[in-house]
């Protein structure tokens, strides 16, 4: 079985290198090795090879490669299969590519001018019907909202 129930990545819209890295662990708590046949399913998922051997009761860790670049925004998933005979073992993995999205800092003012103990608040995005919790503490509250109204 993997180490991880689900191996993911999130690139911000501010940009940078939409690449990221991470690893698979395989164990066997048999007394025989297990040779996995490997396959990633998703548009943004690489794997460096087809197979992996995971010693007996050793683990044995796969390096997969997300690969997001030049992607629309949203959710990209996938999934890598391991098979060994009757034996499948399926990770789910994938991508979310941010939309343009902008941090709103939101701060509210008492009578006095003073910051207030807000207990709580939300932006409504009216275009899409999202709503965005705002987390205030000590009278202000920042939250990241995609671009719009």
């Amino acid at each position: 079985m993997p180490d991880q129930a689900n191996v993911w990545a999130a690139f911000p819209w501010s940009g940078g290198d939409r690449k990221a890295i991470r690893t698979i662990t395989y164990a066997n708590e048999g007394d025989t090795p297990v040779t996995l046949d490997l396959s990633a399913d998703g548009e943004v998922l690489k794997l460096p090879s087809d197979q992996v051997t995971v010693p007996a009761k050793g683990e044995a860790s796969v390096t997969l490669t997300i690969d997001a670049s030049g992607q629309e925004p949203g959710d990209h998933p996938g999934t890598v299969t391991a098979r060994s005979g009757e034996t499948v073992i399926r990770t789910l993995a994938g991508a979310y590519v941010e939309p343009e999205s902008y941090d709103v800092t939101v701060t509210v003012l008492g009578r006095q001018g003073r910051p207030v103990d807000a207990q709580h608040g939300e932006v409504y995005d009216a275009k899409t019907g999202a709503i965005y919790p705002l987390p205030f503490r000590e009278g202000t509250a920042t939250v990241r909202v995609p671009k719009g109204d």
